[in-house]
C-alpha cells in the first residue's frame, strides 16, 4: 500500500470523498482485483465487499467511456512493477 501512495502522492486509505482519492483508490482495486482475492481488498481498504465491487465496476466504467482522471491514474499503474 505504500507504493500505491508513493505513486499518487497520498493516503489511499483517508476517508474522504475528493474525486482524486476516490479514483485512485478505485484505480488500485481495479489493477489488484485479478491479482488478489477480494477479501484481501477488503481488509486492505477497510471496505466492504459491496463498496469494493462498485469501485471496481465504477473504475471499468470510467475506462470504457475514457474518462482522463481514470485513464491517467491506470497508466500510472500499469508502469508499476511488482517486487
Amino acid at each position: 500500500m505504500y507504493r500505491f501512495n508513493e505513486i499518487f502522492g497520498f493516503d489511499l486509505r483517508e476517508k474522504t470523498n475528493r474525486r482524486q482519492v476516490v479514483w485512485a483508490r478505485y484505480a488500485v482495486m481495479y489493477y489488484l482485483h485479478k491479482k488478489v482475492k477480494t477479501h484481501s481488498l477488503q481488509n486492505l481498504f477497510l471496505m466492504s465487499n459491496g463498496g469494493i465491487l462498485r469501485g471496481i465496476r465504477e473504475f471499468d466504467r470510467a475506462l470504457s467511456v475514457g474518462d482522463n482522471l481514470a485513464m491517467d491514474y491506470y497508466s500510472l499503474l500499469n508502469d508499476f512493477k511488482t517486487i
